[in-house]
C-alpha cells in the first residue's frame, strides 16, 4: 500500500476538474449500487490488515492504515444488513465532520459527473448524466454511522496530531521504583532507570574499578555493574536482577535482590545534614520513610541531560519480573498486553504496579467490607484470548477518588514518543470512543497501539460498556493489602 505523507492525499480516483458538485461516486454493495458524493471521497484503494478495535462490534470491522493514519473501517454490508460479494472489496475513505472514516464495499465503479464536457456539454448530456445519478440510491451515512451526529461535513479535515505535554524536572511528583537488597529498601527515581533485566550471570572484574564491582552478562552483552548489598554494606540473598543505568555514553548496571513495585508520588522530601549533604527521601501516609536515589549517582554521574536509549538491548527483551519496563520510565505510560490488543495507560492513571494480591474475594461471595477495589480482568474485558506467562497486576486511580486493579498478561514501561507520533482517533464508536484518543502505529508489531485517555470517566460508559466491566471483573481485594496508599 502507497504510505505517503500525513498530509499527502493519493485520491485513486480519475482525473477530476476544481467542479465536482453533483458528481457521485458509484460503489457496488451485495446486489446495490449507491451513489456517494464525489466531495466527500478522499481516497480509493484496497484493504489491509486491521488492528482489532475493543468493545467495538459490527459494522466496525477494526483501525486501519491509509496514508498513516488510524481510521475506522466500516463494513456498509453489515451496516445495511445486505449480503456482500466474496472477496475483499475495495475502501473508499470519505470525509466527515469528525474527520475521515474507511467504507469497504464490494466494488467501486468509474465516477459519474453531472457537469458538461467541453465536447458534449447539450441539455441532454446533462439529463442523461442526471438520470443516471438519481437511479442510485444515495448512500446514507446516518444508517452506516449511527452514533455521529449533526450534519456532514464536506470538507476535508485534517486533525492535528497529539502532542504529549514533555515534563519537567523541577516538577517532583512522578514516579519511584522501589527495589529491595534483604531487608533494605531504597527508592530509584523512574527516570535515572532505563530498563530492568533479568540477570544471566556475573563474574569478577580482573582490574580494579572503583565505580564496577562485577562484570554482569545479559542476553548477549556485558556491562559493568554495582552491587546495592555492597553499597548499602548489608547482607541479602543473590541479585537477579540488572537496572540499567545509561550516563551520558555508556551503560551500566545495578544489581538488586527484588524488583517490588512501580509508586506514584505526589511530593518529596528534601533534607540537608549539618555537614551540607542534601538528600531526598519519599514519606509515606502510614509513617514509612524511604531514601529516593538517582541511580546515576552510584556511578558518580549526576546529569540534568536526557537519558539516551540503549541500542544494543532490544525494548522488548523478555523478562519475568514485575513491573517490566523499557526506556525513560517516568515520561510516557504504560504499555500493557491484554491478547493481541496493545494499549498505553497514561501514568496519570497509574497509582502503582502490584506483585501478588494476595486473598482475593470472589464476585459471589457476600462483601462484609466496605474497603475493597474491584478487580478487572484487561484481557477478558478488550474481548481477547489471555496469553500465556506471567501476569501484572495495576493499581488504577482514577477521578472522585476510584481505584480499581487492572489484571494484564504483561505490562512495559512506554519511553515518550517524538512529536506527531501519536495521532488523534476520529469516527470511533462508543463506548470506544470513551477508552482511546490517540494511536500510534508500531511496525514491529505491525498494529496500531491505542492510547487510553487520561479522563478515563466510567459514568460515561454505555451500559454494554458497564456489562463488561461486570463480566471481566475477577474479584475484590482489599486495599490494605495493595501496599502503600490508595486512598
Amino acid at each position: 500500500m502507497n504510505q505517503n505523507a500525513l498530509t499527502d492525499w493519493n485520491i485513486a480516483l480519475p482525473h477530476l476538474s476544481s467542479a465536482t458538485s453533483g458528481s457521485v461516486l458509484p460503489v457496488v454493495v451485495g446486489e446495490t449500487t449507491f451513489a456517494i458524493p464525489l466531495e466527500k471521497v478522499r481516497y480509493v484503494d484496497y484493504p489491509d490488515t486491521l488492528t482489532p478495535l475493543p468493545l467495538a462490534t459490527a459494522p466496525v470491522e477494526g483501525l486501519a492504515r491509509f496514508n498513516n493514519r488510524p481510521l475506522v473501517q466500516i463494513s456498509v454490508a453489515q451496516a445495511l444488513d445486505l449480503k456482500a460479494k466474496i472477496g475483499h472489496g475495495r475502501i473508499v475513505v470519505m470525509s466527515v465532520a469528525q474527520g475521515e472514516v474507511a467504507l469497504r464495499v464490494d466494488e467501486v465503479l468509474g465516477f459519474v459527473s453531472t457537469q458538461p464536457t467541453a465536447h458534449n456539454g447539450s441539455e441532454d448530456a446533462e439529463e442523461e448524466s442526471a438520470a443516471t445519478t438519481s437511479a442510485m440510491p444515495l448512500l446514507k451515512l446516518e444508517e452506516v454511522l449511527p452514533w455521529l451526529k449533526g450534519p456532514a461535513d464536506t470538507t476535508q479535515q485534517t486533525p492535528e496530531p497529539v502532542i504529549p505535554k514533555m515534563p519537567t524536572r523541577a516538577n517532583v511528583a512522578g514516579h519511584i521504583l522501589l527495589v529491595a537488597t534483604g531487608t533494605q529498601v531504597m527508592a530509584l527515581l523512574a527516570d535515572s532507570v532505563d530498563r530492568i533485566e533479568e540477570l544471566d550471570a556475573s563474574m569478577p572484574l580482573r582490574h580494579p574499578d572503583t565505580e564496577a564491582d562485577v562484570l554482569i552478562k545479559i542476553e548477549d552483552y556485558l556491562l559493568p555493574a554495582r552491587s546495592l548489598a555492597r553499597i548499602l554494606k548489608c547482607e541479602g540473598g543473590p541479585e537477579h536482577y540488572a537496572l540499567i543505568v545509561r550516563g551520558t555514553q555508556h551503560p551500566w548496571a545495578l544489581l538488586v535482590e527484588r524488583v517490588l513495585r512501580l509508586e506514584k508520588i505526589e511530593r518529596l522530601h528534601s533534607i540537608i545534614s549539618p555537614s551540607g549533604a542534601n538528600s531526598i527521601w519519599y514519606l509515606t501516609d502510614d509513617g514509612k520513610v524511604t531514601e529516593v536515589i538517582d541511580a546515576k549517582e552510584f556511578f558518580g554521574i549526576v546529569s540534568e541531560n536526557e537519558h539516551a536509549q540503549l541500542p544494543v538491548v532490544d525494548p522488548q527483551s523478555r523478562w519475568d519480573n514485575l513491573p517490566q519496563m523499557s526506556a525513560n520510565l517516568s515520561t510516557e505510560g504504560v504499555r500493557i498486553y491484554c491478547g493481541d490488543t496493545i494499549c498505553i495507560l497514561p501514568l496519570a492513571l497509574v497509582n502503582r504496579t502490584i506483585g501478588n494480591l494476595g486473598e482475593v474475594v470472589s464476585p459471589e461471595q457476600d462483601l462484609e467490607h466496605t474497603d475493597l477495589i474491584p478487580i478487572i480482568d484487561g484481557t477478558m474485558l478488550l474481548e481477547q484470548h489471555p496469553k500465556k506467562g506471567e501476569h501484572c497486576n495495576i493499581l488504577l486511580s482514577f477521578c472522585a477518588e476510584k481505584h480499581t486493579v487492572l489484571a494484564v498478561d504483561r505490562a512495559s514501561l512506554q519511553p515518550t514518543l517524538a512529536n506527531g507520533q501519536w495521532l488523534p482517533l476520529t469516527v470511533l464508536p462508543p463506548p470506544t470512543s470513551f477508552l482511546f484518543d490517540a494511536a500510534t502505529y508500531d511496525e514491529a508489531e505491525g498494529r496500531w497501539v491505542l492510547r487510553v485517555t487520561r479522563h478515563l470517566d466510567s459514568s460515561q460508559f454505555s451500559w454494554a460498556a458497564k456489562r463488561a466491566l461486570v463480566n471481566s471483573m475477577l474479584g475484590w481485594v482489599g486495599i490494605d493489602r495493595l501496599g502503600g496508599d490508595a486512598h
